[in-house]
């Protein structure tokens, strides 16, 4: 079953940090030697045949932590997150719509982990 994490209405654009906890196949804490590879979709959730941007190859060490972190953009427990990455402005182009940025991560031994982020956007010109 595919984790769906939801965020709170953005502005179009905007970057935000993408923060969850995860865990391999096996149900261990994943560490950078997990993944051999990390993939991006971004797809408009009304639209979902059309990739807004298609395969975006992420670097596992610049998103995926060792250890758990508990800075204090996490504030869901105090366990941590081991998976973070910052949007792009591209990745959120169009106001009132909302987006599924899909990460599919292949692990070392070929097994896959999905898991999904959704981004709805807003108009900031509409809201007062």
């Amino acid at each position: 079953m595919t984790q769906i994490y939801r965020t709170p209405p953005i502005i179009p654009g905007e970057s935000i940090p993408l923060l969850c906890r995860l865990k391999d196949t096996s149900g261990s804490y994943a560490t950078q030697s997990t993944f051999s590879g990390i993939v991006l979709d971004i797809y408009d959730v009304d639209d979902p045949d059309n990739l807004v941007v298609p395969q975006v190859t992420l670097v596992v060490a610049s998103t995926v932590y060792n250890t758990l972190q508990t800075d204090s953009r996490w504030t869901v427990d105090n366990t941590g997150y081991n998976f973070a990455y910052a949007t792009l402005s591209t990745h959120t182009p169009r106001p009132d719509t909302q987006y599924r940025l899909k990460f599919t991560c292949t692990q070392t031994d070929g097994r896959q982990l999905k898991f999904v982020f959704e981004i709805p956007t807003f108009d900031p010109a509409k809201s007062s």
